[in-house]
C-alpha cells in the first residue's frame, strides 16, 4: 500500500510539473520599443526590448505574445514566423498604447506595409496601419502560394487608413490605378492548401483612395472567412469584396 501511495504521489507531482512547464512555455512574452529598444536584445523584457517590429516578425515563437510599445514605426513588415493551432502568436499593443505602422516615404517593392505569405496561427490586435501613398500600395496582404499553407489568422481592432494610389481623392483612376488597404488571396492549386479560417473582426478601414480596387478584399482559393463588426467607410470604391476563384487563383474548379 505504501509503495502504491508513493507511486500515486509521484505521478501527481510529475503531472503538475508537466502542466506547469506547458503553462510557462505558453506565457512567453516579447517586447518591442521603437524608442529605447535594440534589435541586438533578446526581447524578453521591456528593458531588453527589440527596436523594430520586424525583429519580432523574425523571432517570435509559437505561443508567445509580442507587446509593442506606442509610437510610430516607419517600416514595411514581412511576417517570417508561425504559431501552432494550439499556440498561436499574438502581436498586440503594450497596455493601452497607440501603435502606428506608418508608410510615409516607404518605397521598397512590393509596396506592402504588413505582408504575410505562407504563415499560420497568428493574431494581430490593436494596431494602426496607415499612410502609404503610391500606385499599388497595400496595407495588409495575406498570400497563400501555390504550394503553401495559410490558416487561422485573426485581425482584431485594427485601423487601416490612408492607403492610397494617389494623394488626391478627386483624381479619376484608370484600371491600372489601385491600392489595397487589406487583401487576402489564395493561389493554392489543391484543396489541401486552401487558405482557411481568416478572421477580420472589429476593424476600421476608412479614408483610403483605392482607385479600381476595394477596401477589404478576398480572392482565390479560400475557404472559411469571418468578417464581423467592422466599420468600412469613406473609401473611394467598393468597401468589401469577396470574389472567390478569380484571377488570383491558379486552382482548377
Amino acid at each position: 500500500m505504501k509503495n502504491s501511495i508513493q507511486c500515486y504521489a509521484t505521478a501527481i507531482i510529475a503531472t503538475l510539473l508537466t502542466v506547469s512547464s506547458i503553462a510557462a512555455k505558453a506565457q512567453v512574452s516579447y517586447f518591442v520599443d521603437g524608442k529605447n529598444g535594440s534589435d541586438t536584445n533578446n526581447g524578453t523584457t521591456l528593458t531588453a526590448a527589440w527596436k523594430t517590429i520586424q525583429s519580432a516578425f523574425n523571432k517570435a515563437t509559437a505561443g508567445s505574445t509580442v507587446y509593442i510599445k506606442g509610437g510610430t514605426y516607419n517600416q514595411q513588415l514581412a511576417l517570417n514566423v508561425s504559431g501552432t493551432v494550439n499556440s498561436p502568436i499574438l502581436f498586440t499593443n503594450y497596455q493601452n498604447d497607440s501603435v502606428f505602422i506608418d508608410g510615409a516615404g516607404q518605397t521598397a517593392q512590393p509596396l506592402v506595409m504588413l505582408g504575410i505569405t505562407d504563415q499560420s496561427n497568428v493574431i494581430f490586435r490593436n494596431l494602426i496601419v496607415q499612410n502609404l501613398v503610391k500606385n499599388n500600395a497595400v496595407g495588409i496582404q495575406v498570400v497563400c502560394s501555390g504550394s503553401g499553407t495559410v490558416q487561422n489568422i485573426t485581425f482584431k481592432n485594427l485601423v487601416i487608413r490612408g492607403i492610397n494610389w494617389t494623394a488626391n481623392a478627386a483624381t479619376k483612376p484608370s484600371s491600372s490605378k489601385n491600392s489595397q488597404p487589406f487583401i487576402a488571396y489564395g493561389q493554392g492549386i489543391t484543396a489541401a492548401n486552401v487558405m482557411s479560417n481568416i478572421v477580420v473582426d472589429s476593424c476600421q478601414l476608412y479614408n483610403n483612395i483605392t482607385g479600381f480596387s476595394e477596401g477589404l478584399s478576398f480572392g482565390g482559393n479560400i475557404s472559411g472567412i469571418t468578417i464581423t463588426h467592422n466599420k468600412v467607410h469613406d473609401n473611394t470604391n467598393i468597401g468589401i469584396d469577396v470574389t472567390g476563384n478569380y484571377n488570383e487563383c491558379q486552382c482548377n474548379d
